[in-house]
């Protein structure tokens, strides 16, 4: 039987084309070593569970046939290529006398080439397994082996189903192909890849669930990335031309291909090790575990939510629910600045481990920790300290982060999952191989919690840990994803702490503490006052205190702090109006200030939103506009975080955690924005009751409170029915947004569906170029947000660019440490916010590339160093 080594799979960059079958033998034993390295074993027993005994041939025929279908005279011919090099592989193909190609291929080549059937390659692979041209559209389970073929290059596109194929002409291509011998050679290549798997084709199942088949999409995927590697095929053909391997053995091929396999996947994605015997210690830095933490230990699969008050210790109870198990780890939070932080503590939890590690959000390209050189971690060396993690080019860009054995990242990089995206099978993969950490879970609004919502089925599905970390996660949010993980139906009342499962409700014991409130009702212009009146009195009253101010708008913080610096106040200012690197040095100079090792006095925070979840700093004194009551219980998280025995020297006949809160006595002005009337008002409403809130105690009925649901929207007795109802309608908004853009991922894996189906979970080419950047984001966009790059050539701007926009549009994308210095100066400023004016001087950076996505501004007279950009309208 021939092996058809005139007929070739990869060319670009290459002295010679790459036979066909050397790639499908390559792709199948490399999916085969990721089957068996690199998924976890809760997977390899969900996909063996279906496959049965000879899961992993069967795992490696499937990813390996995926290229078949690059054995058809339009691919290989390839009509629209002119030169030598292809003359040559033309000829060659004609002379082997196995193929031939269309007479009128090359002289009239468009009927070919507008035929997405004829010219994709997946889909000549998926045309292979049909014996009829077009494909019936019948059940996905019954078509399973057409899912990861169909989709290997992004999107699934099903013959029948592509706009401009017509089945006629189909159909007449048929026997055509037949005469010139391209379905023999389709199906002697086949015939090898069986032989070299040592598999009969009747031992692979007519029937497969839609979950398995997208998994084993996802593999193939990254199967065929690994194995077409310009160093790996150089490699391979190296040995064919020593004779070391040879296609007329494809056992042996598949045989010796194994051990590199190992190799590769070590060096570009890492193979997860935990920390060993003592990891639990060193996470725990030698000390007891807390009731939380134990029990978290001691949880088993599935869907977790650990609800304790703030500075009980959830991120550590995380870790050690993940040190329970061996498999990779992606840990989600709100905000880039909360991935960076934590990046670092993630970083010291997995010291003396092997993990390849990632940071995954917009602007990780500018975090230190991909300056730090690659490293080759061995098991046997001695007294090697790579920090415990270690980045790596393969996991440094796009969706490949979130492959990585340790990932970081914003939950925008989760929630893509739930949406129509290009290589979305891929991530679910990727999701399902991991223990799934979502920190400050009741950030996700009405739409991300829709999408998540949507992701959490298959999470369930997969049987992949989920664990959920939250303060302050009202009623409603609990049990929308309980139900959606296992449709699990909650009717009790929410115990607050406790560790929250579909089995269990454990309720623990954490310290009991004293929020002691007072809140001052002013006109909406004088709130910016009130703040400033209370931080002088009290650095007057308390001058080695460290005082905090938060404040719910960018504009009222920025007048605050300069105010207070004008008074000579040693104020630091953090909000999103920065540009990354300014925020950057002001979280450090905070953390190192406040962190859990400052020692720092007489010192005032003014801040926003941004401060909540972001900093793990300890403040004496806070005063804070009202807010909904999540974010205040945020904020009072930052006061009094740790016990501080000399606390009582700054602020003496304090007794209890001093919360001060502002608000306005109307809701008419707009001074209350960006939140609702309606949770502002709850909230103050049951604060107004008590003189203090008695924590744990009080915390889940005054998050239930002041969360607006339908159900208090039809309580007649209410007299905040107009503020209910518009908040009520704005979050039907975000929801049924969310529930527009979601993909087919849920009714996919829950329910009996046609092979067409797949089509909606990442939508085709055609429809991925007319959505517009709205129906891909991962956030409700209420108003238009333009990234800019701030320039300065006085160098007065922290993090500014300073050579001006020629210098900014010649960064290429391998220019690392210019994309580094350039993206310091971006920052993110709503649309709305920018008069006409400066809008008009934006300029546009690049036409392709990272910086393509900003604009650039000179920004002299736009920005202060102390307080960041400044808009004044027009």
């Amino acid at each position: 039987m021939s092996q058809y080594e005139e007929l070739w799979a990869k060319k670009e960059g290459l002295p010679q084309p790459y036979p066909l079958l050397a790639h499908l033998l390559d792709s199948a034993a490399m999916g085969q070593t990721l089957f068996d390295y690199w998924l976890r074993s809760g997977l390899q027993d969900l996909i063996r569970e279906e496959l049965g005994p000879k899961t992993r041939e069967i795992v490696g025929w499937i990813i390996g046939i995926h290229d078949l279908g690059k054995a058809n005279p339009v691919f290989q011919g390839q009509p629209g290529q002119q030169g030598d090099d292809w003359e040559a592989i033309r000829k060659k193909i004609i002379n082997s006398g196995n193929c031939s190609f269309p007479p009128t291929l090359f002289d009239a080549p468009k009927p070919y080439l507008q035929d997405n059937a004829l010219r994709r390659h997946e889909q000549q692979t998926a045309l292979y397994f049909s014996e009829n041209w077009p494909i019936e559209n019948g059940e996905i389970e019954d078509q399973w082996n057409l899912i990861p073929v169909l989709g290997h290059h992004g999107y699934f596109e099903v013959p029948f189903l592509k706009p401009g194929n017509k089945s006629k002409t189909l159909r007449r291509r048929k026997p055509e192909f037949e005469r010139l011998g391209w379905f023999k050679a389709q199906a002697d290549i086949e015939a090898q890849l069986l032989k070299g798997l040592n598999l009969n084709s009747d031992e692979i199942p007519s029937r497969v669930s839609s979950t398995v088949s997208i998994l084993l999409s996802g593999l193939t995927i990254l199967a065929d990335r690994l194995a077409s590697q310009l160093t790996w095929i150089e490699a391979s053909q190296q040995k064919i031309k020593t004779t070391e391997k040879s296609l007329s053995t494809p056992v042996d091929w598949i045989n010796s291909t194994y051990e590199p396999a190992i190799d590769i996947i070590k060096q570009n994605l890492g193979i997860y090790k935990n920390g060993g015997p003592n990891w639990n210690s060193h996470i725990l830095k030698g000390y007891e575990p807390r009731k939380a933490q134990k029990l978290a230990m001691e949880a088993g699969d599935g869907l977790e939510i650990l609800m304790a008050p703030t500075g009980n210790g959830k991120t550590e109870a995380a870790l050690l629910r993940h040190a329970q198990k061996d498999e990779r780890l992606i840990f989600l939070l709100p905000t880039q600045a909360t991935t960076n932080a934590m990046m670092k503590r993630v970083q010291k939890a997995f010291e003396g481990t092997p993990n390849v590690s990632s940071l995954a959000h917009s602007l990780a390209t500018i975090e230190d920790f991909y300056e730090t050189p690659v490293t080759t971690f061995e098991d046997t060396e001695k007294g090697c300290d790579s920090g415990g993690l270690f980045p790596n080019e393969f996991v440094r860009r796009g969706l490949s982060r979130l492959l990585a054995s340790v990932t970081v990242a914003t939950v925008d990089q989760a929630l893509k999952g739930a949406l129509q995206i290009k290589w979305s099978h891929l991530l679910l993969l990727s999701l399902a191989n991991s223990h799934i950490v979502i920190d400050e879970a009741h950030t996700l609004e009405h739409y991300q919690s829709e999408l998540l919502s949507n992701l959490l089925p298959w999470l369930g599905a997969t049987h992949t840990r989920v664990t959920l970390l939250t303060a302050t996660l009202p009623t409603w949010q609990a049990k929308k994803f309980l139900a959606a993980y296992n449709k699990f139906s909650l009717d009790s009342e929410l115990e607050f702490p406790a560790l929250l499962s579909a089995e269990r409700q454990q309720h623990f014991e954490t310290p009991p503490y004293t929020i002691d409130t007072s809140i001052d009702e002013v006109a909406a212009n004088a709130i910016e006052e009130a703040h400033v009146s209370w931080v002088l009195h009290n650095r007057e009253k308390y001058p080695l205190a460290r005082i905090g101010v938060i404040c719910n708008q960018i504009e009222r913080a920025q007048s605050i702090a300069q105010r207070l610096l004008s008074q000579g106040e040693n104020t630091i200012v953090l909000h999103s109006a920065m540009t990354a690197e300014h925020r950057r040095i002001n979280a450090q100079a905070l953390e190192e200030a406040l962190g859990p090792n400052g020692k720092s006095q007489n010192i005032t925070l003014i801040g926003t939103q941004a401060v909540e979840a972001s900093l793990d700093i300890d403040l004496d004194l806070l005063s804070s506009d009202l807010c909904p009551s999540t974010s205040l219980l945020q904020r009072a998280g930052r006061v009094w975080r740790r016990h501080d025995p000399t606390r009582k020297n700054r602020i003496p006949e304090i007794n209890n955690l001093p919360l001060r809160i502002v608000a306005p006595e109307n809701y008419k002005t707009g001074a209350h924005l960006p939140y609702f009337a309606a949770e502002l008002e709850l909230t103050k409403r049951w604060i107004s009751q008590f003189e203090t809130i008695e924590m744990p105690k009080h915390a889940q009925e005054l998050v239930d409170t002041a969360s607006v649901t339908f159900n208090k929207l039809i309580d007649e007795e209410n007299d905040l029915i107009d503020e209910l109802s518009d908040q009520f309608s704005a979050q039907s908004l975000k929801k049924n947004a969310a529930l527009t853009r979601i993909n087919s991922l849920s009714s996919l894996i829950q329910n009996p569906t046609s092979l067409s189906e797949i089509i909606h979970l990442t939508g085709t080419r055609e429809t991925s170029q007319l959505q517009d950047r709205e129906e891909r984001s991962t956030r409700y966009i209420e108003t238009e947000t333009i990234q800019l790059i701030l320039g300065d050539s006085t160098g007065q701007i922290p993090g500014a660019w300073t050579e001006g926009i020629e210098a900014l549009s010649k960064i290429q994308s391998n220019e690392r440490s210019q994309t580094k210095r350039a993206l310091r100066a971006s920052i993110p400023v709503s649309k709305s916010r920018l008069p006409q004016t400066v809008l008009d001087k934006t300029e546009p950076i690049s036409e392709k590339g990272l910086l393509s996505q900003y604009l650039f501004l000179n920004a002299q007279p736009f920005y202060d160093s102390n307080i960041g950009f400044i808009i004044h309208k027009d």
